[in-house]
């Protein structure tokens, strides 16, 4: 299953924002779990559709989507990804044969997609990038980061992009030129 976050703001306005996964060490314990529970449960394509890609299943507490190699052909072949209603960034690997290549194109998810809009694709790495396996032989998140570049350009667009949308914080990566990865492409509006 492809993992992805949507980024869901608590219902009661308080100052706590769940983010994706690769905040971790910056959250609280219990926020963390929480997090943790949602990710295993979520992947890209349900949350493009909690974004607005299938109109239905809109839901208005999600403010950002972070769709890591996300099953998206079912929205581009029934035309749904110009609906989304909230910022998309779409992560994609250069091996990832089975859908990645649903994400490039003209008529890919991030062509179809509205602005403000994000495509990361790693350089080499399969859809396996986006899982535990890939950390595999590291003895804490922050040891990964270190020492695994894919796992590292994945938490640091997700999360500058998070930050941006969910933050309102300016990104100098984020208008960057994707140092280190295959591609990168952005339409911030």
């Amino acid at each position: 299953m492809s993992s992805a976050a949507a980024i869901i703001e608590p219902a009661a306005a308080s100052a706590e924002v769940f983010g994706v996964r690769c905040y971790a060490g910056t959250l609280d314990s219990a926020v963390e779990a929480v997090i943790d529970r949602v990710l295993s449960h979520l992947g890209g394509y349900a949350v493009l559709a909690m974004g607005g890609a299938w109109p239905a299943w809109r839901t208005p507490d999600v403010k950002a989507v972070v769709a890591l190699s996300p099953f998206a052909a079912p929205f581009i072949v029934h035309g749904t990804l110009p609906q989304l209603a909230v910022p998309v960034m779409y992560q994609g690997a250069q091996f990832d044969w089975g859908l990645t290549p649903a994400l490039e194109g003209p008529k890919g998810a991030f062509a179809t997609s509205p602005a403000p809009k994000y495509y990361v694709r790693l350089l080499g790495g399969t859809h396996v990038e986006w899982t535990n396996l890939g950390c595999l032989g590291t003895p804490s998140t922050a040891a990964c980061l270190q020492a695994r570049p894919n796992a590292a350009l994945i938490a640091r667009y997700a999360g500058e992009f998070l930050d941006r949308y969910l933050k309102d914080t300016p990104s100098p990566l984020l208008a960057s030129e994707g140092r280190g990865l295959e591609a990168y492409r952005f339409e911030a509006r």
